[in-house]
């Protein structure tokens, strides 16, 4: 679940896993098992991290650009980058982390 802090992702995600029968995957601690360990998986996504950095860096030095030559006119929206998609990792990846912890 992905939300701002104090949105209640827990609250909701404990209530679905119980309702469901299901486990919680805490992604934090999937992602420090496998750095403690230092396993392939975690530098593949140390690396996937590091490029998505990189494009977040661009993403927002193309918005500052492009704000400078062109100031929004009163009322007018400005656009915004949400920093916090760059810090996702692909589902394939994390499913593979699970099942590597299987």
């Amino acid at each position: 679940m992905i939300g701002p802090s104090g949105a209640g992702r827990t609250i909701v995600a404990n209530y679905m896993a119980q309702e469901h029968q299901r486990c919680i995957v805490r992604l934090d601690m999937l992602f420090d098992y496998w750095m403690k360990r230092n396993h392939a998986i975690a530098d593949e996504a140390n690396k996937y991290l590091e490029e998505r950095q990189t494009e977040c860096d661009a993403a927002v030095a193309a918005l500052e650009a492009q704000l400078k030559a062109k100031k929004p006119k009163k009322g007018e929206a400005i656009p915004e980058i949400n920093k916090a998609e760059y810090r996702l990792l692909p589902k394939e990846l994390v499913i593979k982390m699970i099942q590597l912890r299987i």
